[in-house]
């Protein structure tokens, strides 16, 4: 692994380039500064910190402070995963309102008319011709590490765009929790993206091009062995040197525990785009039909609820590969609503590769029960998924104490208060990490986004009433507003349609 940049304290400050109300970590400014500074000759540069610390936030800022220092308009391409890209979309309405942002889709390149391009890694190939045309003046990649492999069309044609952003002294920033994640050869492609072979690799002892450089850092660094045919570089030699060496040019990386010092717990939330995969839930939207006119809402929405968890497996999968890769040695706590997302969740886990455990499997045996969290807690299981109807209570999921500091929601429950009760299965005694995170997967304009909304908007209520200053919110109040919300979305929506009437009489019982 590549050691880390450590310093946390700054003497400058970009909030100015952020909303009112919005603003940086000390340790967010800090990246901010080292992306500006070290891509002044016009090279790319790397914010490697750990998940969850914020680098979208922080290259949004730099991005709007380098044009800034360049005054020309900021014209921005990010290049992310696809289920990503809505939570980038998120994260530029929060930290840039004023920018206009652009998700492009197809494989039929078209004009582009706003600020900020946001594009698929898997579109990259059939649009790399069109976007270089563009004039990009910031490139950024998420994940880099999906374009560690020079021989895929995605990785080339990501050198493509990002040669052409740096020929204008344009910034490329590469974010990435991970970034090496089996082999420093994966480094290679990522340093070309970024200008900076030349600087990390050893000169050559003869010749002088790109290829003699790249042989050079390969022969370095990356354990080179003769395999009677020719050299392989599978393995990896002077880590010392090429630490030192990606710190003093191009990556600044922080860890969790050096620079968060959290007693509670962190959330964050992640907006998905689902696509094609959210077919089914717009399908049921439109052809619901309820077994009683009279709960037709409430069969509707629970109906709706349990579709988007589904609609979410494929992300969820994606999503955990990437913490898990990122994460060497951590586990996942996994919290889901319905027993069919449990189980689909865990079975598309250990489908993909990740030991996955299902503690729905136990109930009603304790004995099974203890033995699937043994499994977690001290075994070889990566992820233990769990009922936030079941599990929220009584069990202690905290592994050695250090390797367990997350959690995720693939779906929510219905009070402030519940999600507290999940967070501390793994913020409780035993705990001995300096950070707990929970994060949640959302699906924008579904009821999966209204009931993330509703429970924020209830936080602080249910906050105060644990302090004894305030009555609880109510979970029928909740799932009642709920209903309100989703009413109006349908009526809006389909105009022509007649749906029974919201009395406001009906017991709420949202499942």
């Amino acid at each position: 692994m590549l050691a880390m940049n450590t310093a946390t304290t700054n003497t400058v400050n970009f909030d100015s380039y952020l909303p009112e109300g919005e603003s940086l970590f000390d340790f967010q400014q800090v990246g901010v500064a080292y992306s500006l500074f070290q891509t002044r000759d016009g090279k790319g540069v790397m914010i490697a910190d750990e998940q969850g610390l914020g680098k979208t936030r922080q290259a949004i800022v730099a991005a709007r402070v380098h044009a800034s220092i360049h005054r020309v308009p900021l014209k921005a391409l990010i290049v992310c995963k696809s289920a990503l890209r809505g939570n980038w979309e998120r994260e530029l309405n929060i930290c840039a309102p004023d920018l206009d942002t652009q998700v492009l889709g197809g494989t039929r390149p078209y004009e582009l008319t706003n600020s900020v391009a946001i594009i698929s890694f898997n579109l990259l190939r059939t649009w790399a011709s069109s976007l270089v045309q563009e004039g990009f003046n910031t490139l950024i990649i998420d994940e880099s590490h999906c374009v560690k492999d020079p021989k895929t069309q995605q990785t080339k044609a990501a050198l493509k765009v990002a040669e052409d952003v740096r020929s204008r002294t344009g910034l490329v920033l590469l974010l990435t929790g991970t970034p090496i994640l089996n082999r420093p050869v994966e480094l290679v492609s990522q340093l070309q993206l970024m200008g900076r072979l030349r600087d990390i690799a050893p000169k050559p002892r003869r010749g002088d091009t790109d290829r003699d450089w790249e042989y050079s850092f390969k022969f370095t660094f990356c354990g080179p062995s003769h395999n009677g045919h020719g050299y392989e570089f599978k393995g990896a030699s002077n880590l010392d040197l090429l630490n030192a060496r990606a710190r003093g040019n191009f990556m600044v990386r922080r860890l969790r525990d050096e620079v968060l010092d959290l007693s509670e717990t962190h959330r964050q939330s992640w907006t998905l785009s689902l696509n094609g995969d959210l077919a089914d839930y717009w399908l049921l939207e439109q052809t619901f039909q309820a077994k009683d006119p009279r709960s037709y809402w409430i069969e509707l929405y629970g109906a709706l609820r349990q579709s988007v968890a589904l609609c979410k497996i494929n992300a969820t999968v994606e999503w955990v590969k990437d913490f898990v890769e990122e994460n060497e040695g951590k586990k996942l706590v996994v919290w889901a609503w319905h027993v069919p997302t449990q189980v689909e969740v865990a079975r598309a886990l250990n489908e993909a590769g990740i030991e996955t455990v299902l503690l729905r499997d136990g109930a009603g045996d304790i004995k099974k029960l203890e033995a699937i969290k043994d499994r977690f807690n001290t075994g070889s299981a990566q992820v233990i998924v769990c009922s936030l109807r079941a599990h929220a209570e009584g069990h202690t999921l905290v592994g050695d104490g250090l390797n367990v500091t997350d959690s995720l929601f693939v779906e929510q429950p219905w009070h402030p208060g519940n999600v507290r009760q999940a967070e501390d299965r793994i913020n409780r005694i035993g705990r001995q990490a300096a950070a707990v995170f929970a994060h949640t997967l959302l699906v924008p304009g579904t009821v999966d986004d209204d009931v993330a909304e509703l429970i924020a908007e209830k936080w602080e209520v249910s906050t105060k009433a644990i302090d004894g200053t305030q009555v609880a919110a109510l979970t029928s109040d909740i799932q009642r507003a709920a209903l309100l919300k989703l009413q109006a979305r349908m009526l809006a929506k389909y105009p022509d349609r007649k749906f029974p009437p919201l009395t406001g009489e009906e017991e709420v019982v949202i499942d």
